[in-house]
């Protein structure tokens, strides 16, 4: 699991992940703490192919101003934190039904919103290349050959930056089955020119 240190750590990997967080207020030596953490690995390891859901920590004596947004009276606590750092649910203890019933209840709500998003942008364009940094920006070499290929066969496309989404970038490595990036996808509603069909191929 991923852990913070502060309010403001917290917000900047929130903007990142673009999806909601089990969050483990937690304290050293505290044997509930060892239990609750591996209630929470278990479940991260049974939900990543959702990817509709991330698993942090933080220290609770520690990471003062963490516990005091989220009113920790007693660890362990799990906070369960949408995109907008908002509280949506709160299960104090080690009751490792309480947790599961609760993390998967908002897998399932994150998963769905998380697919309609990720459907959204596939048909904001003919073709939609998801790669790392953006058109006047790439920020790997094979996004930089993507993007000559489709340009050199006049293909119009939008691009879409996966590092600055991870929920996007996990989950459409499991909708394309296709574990790297760049990958360019092709909205099912809008039409597609034919020169698409002579950049067929993956850059590397």
């Amino acid at each position: 699991m991923d852990s913070v240190e502060s309010v403001g750590e917290l917000a900047k990997y929130l903007a990142v992940e673009r999806r909601p967080v089990a969050l483990l207020a937690r304290a050293d030596g505290v044997l509930q703490c060892e239990v609750a953490e591996k209630v929470l690995a278990a479940l991260q390891e049974q939900l990543k192919d959702s990817a509709a859901l991330s698993f942090a920590t933080f220290d609770a004596a520690s990471a003062r101003d963490v516990s005091a947004h989220f009113k920790i009276d007693s660890v362990p606590s799990v906070v369960l934190v949408d995109e907008a750092m908002g509280i949506v649910d709160r299960i104090v203890g080690a009751d490792a039904q309480a947790i599961s019933s609760a993390v998967r209840g908002l897998a399932e709500t994150s998963s769905t919103r998380l697919q309609r998003r990720m459907l959204a942008l596939i048909e904001a364009a003919p073709v939609m290349l998801f790669m790392k940094g953006d058109a006047e920006q790439p920020k790997c070499k094979f996004s930089r050959q993507m993007l000559a290929i489709l340009r050199e066969n006049n293909v119009a496309f939008e691009t879409y930056d996966i590092l600055s989404d991870r929920a996007i970038r996990e989950r459409l490595k499991l909708f394309s089955k296709w574990p790297t990036f760049p990958q360019y996808v092709l909205s099912a509603s809008r039409p597609v020119d034919r020169s698409i069909r002579r950049c067929n191929k993956r850059p590397g």
